[in-house]
């Protein structure tokens, strides 16, 4: 099984030594601040001029794009220990950890080490639950109150909070999985916008569990359709992270030398060709890719397509599939033009999913599934013996070689 962890940065935002100091968004608000800074009452997406007034002092610095070196900071270190990295902001993340249990020494040893990478005017705090979205419901929750139940542990600067369905699992006491989450404030829940947040206080709601209480048809004409799945928030649905760090991005090219172009005929087998080399390295790193991209450059000029897919690919004939689907659908004419230079590439690369682990996270309402498959061919083949079979079936060399066994 995978824990997942929420981890939320502050004071990552700018690498300013002094210490009073706050990012500017443009619109004029606080981003991010540093410890002394938030210590003395500056909050994220508090008006920098009301942050001035409150600390005279304050350095006010523009924000700037990409991934800020504080978090990177923390990102190497976590990368260290995990692959399994989704990055969802400028100073948030989740990561995941394997293990029969919740990996406490290991999460321990890896805030040690975030610890001394970390100035005094940074810190993280990072919520460890069963699901992502309940590790990140730990952390919001806390910033409005403490949590119930939850254990709470501080390595260093840094605080650590784990679930109470997990923290009661440690002591050896039995708790549902995500019915905790029920009492989490509505000003806590980051899935509603903060105006509907708003709304929903100012009409007596003031927790998850009142908020699934509310009739339905009232949620979806006062808040729309995304109003539904704010009921149905504290039910333990499998959720997979979007893995998308480091950012990686694997290419092939095909070039040809000057005056030897080739017709565009021939671009179905430069594209096989290319596709058995990329999957050939997807393959040896255990990874697959969730989008693919051609790119190429004809006597007529240059075209590009991207495709999507639902399930992490590595196998040649799915991107084989994919790919001259987007050659079909941008016309590419092959009698025409001539080719002088073919690019496939792979972006969202993903961490591949074992079988055996796959099998092992299945929640008992998923294997029910199985058990029914089961049930179906037992009943047939009472009445048709051998009429089916699960499993691999046996090829005839192997067919052969038992028939030879067994005289």
């Amino acid at each position: 099984m995978r824990y997942t962890l929420f981890a939320q940065a502050e004071g990552v935002r700018s690498t300013v030594v002094e210490q009073f100091w706050a990012t500017e968004s443009s619109d004029g608000y606080v981003t991010d601040a540093s410890l002394s800074a938030s210590k003395r009452g500056v909050r994220r997406g508090m008006p920098i001029r009301t942050a001035k007034a409150l600390i005279p002092e304050l350095i006010s610095i523009e924000e700037v794009d990409g991934v800020p070196p504080g978090l990177e900071k923390i990102l190497s270190t976590v990368l260290a220990f995990t692959p399994w990295i989704e990055v969802t902001g400028k100073d948030s993340f989740y990561f995941q950890l394997a293990g029969t249990r919740p990996p406490l020494q290991e999460i321990r040893r890896l805030l040690e080490r975030v610890n001394r990478e970390l100035t005094e005017e940074q810190r993280i705090q990072v919520g460890l639950a069963e699901l992502p979205k309940l590790a990140r419901a730990v952390v919001e929750w806390n910033k409005v109150e403490h949590v119930p139940d939850a254990m709470y542990w501080r390595v260093g600067r840094q605080l650590w909070l784990v679930a109470p369905s997990l923290a009661q699992m440690v002591t050896g006491r039995q708790c549902s999985k995500s019915d905790w989450v029920l009492e989490m404030p509505i000003s806590a829940f980051w899935d509603a916008p903060l105006g509907a947040r708003e709304r929903l206080l100012s009409l007596g709601v003031y927790r998850l569990s009142e908020l699934c209480t509310v009739p339905i048809s009232y949620l979806k004409r006062q808040f729309g359709e995304e109003a539904l799945a704010w009921q149905q928030f504290h039910r333990s649905v499998p959720q997979r992270l979007r893995v998308n760090y480091p950012s990686r991005k694997l290419t092939k090219e095909w070039v040809a030398d000057l005056g030897d172009e080739v017709p565009g005929a021939l671009i179905s087998d430069l594209v096989r060709d290319l596709v058995n080399q990329l999957a050939e390295d997807l393959r040896k790193s255990e990874l697959g890719a969730l989008k693919l991209g051609l790119a190429w450059k004809s006597s007529r000029g240059t075209g590009s397509f991207e495709r999507t897919v639902k399930q992490p690919v590595y196998q040649p004939e799915y991107i084989i599939a994919a790919v001259e689907s987007g050659l079909f659908e941008c016309n590419f004419e092959c009698n025409v033009e001539e080719l002088s230079f073919v690019q496939l590439y792979a972006l969202d690369i993903q961490p591949l999913v074992s079988m055996q682990l796959a099998l092992s996270e299945q929640r008992p309402e998923e294997k029910r599934g199985t058990v029914d498959i089961v049930r179906v061919v037992r009943h047939v083949n009472r009445k048709f013996p051998d009429a089916l079979r699960m499993g691999i079936r046996p090829s005839f060399r192997e067919l052969r070689l038992q028939a030879v066994l067994q005289g």
